[in-house]
């Protein structure tokens, strides 16, 4: 087991160290990340449904996180995706694998991932009002964004 960045990154060159994730029900994408200036690590999965998360949470898999001797305060949210990220996700091909099957090493060399957080002013725009105007087609700017693959839309609590 890794027991720091380098060592993970050994870790995940390996083609089945992260194969039980391939069997969990209902999971669409799963994303590590690494943060090294913080010492901080994550990942981002993707799964059909909320009751998929919700199996998924009850895991052996998942509960192993708690169980990994280099990580700690494991934390977790759950976000709702929201209307019109359809327009926005698994778009364009791959270039190595050219749609012919999942993304290979080669297509994710050279991949990046950008992640911008903000806070919306309820005040000035209501959550369900922001809900319909995202449903309502304001995502669609993204849709036709060279070298994007997947843009999520989600919405983290009440």
């Amino acid at each position: 087991m890794p027991t720091c960045f380098d060592h993970f990154r050994e870790h995940a060159k390996k083609s089945d160290s992260f194969m039980p994730w391939s069997h969990a029900k209902g999971l669409r994408n799963k994303i590590f990340w690494l943060h090294e200036e913080s010492n901080t690590t994550g990942g981002l999965y993707t799964f059909t449904s909320r009751y998929a998360i919700d199996e998924y949470m009850k895991t052996d898999l998942f509960a192993s996180m708690n169980h990994i001797p280099f990580l700690c305060n494991v934390m977790f949210e759950v976000h709702e995706n929201l209307g019109g990220g359809e327009l926005c996700a698994d778009l364009g091909v791959w270039p190595d694998s050219k749609g012919n099957g999942p993304a290979t090493a080669a297509d994710l060399k050279d991949a990046w991932m950008l992640e911008p957080r903000f806070h919306i002013k309820p005040e000035v725009c209501p959550l369900d009002a922001f809900r319909g105007m995202l449903a309502g087609g304001a995502t669609a700017p993204w849709a036709d964004l060279p070298g994007l693959r997947n843009k999520y839309f989600t919405l983290y609590g009440d």
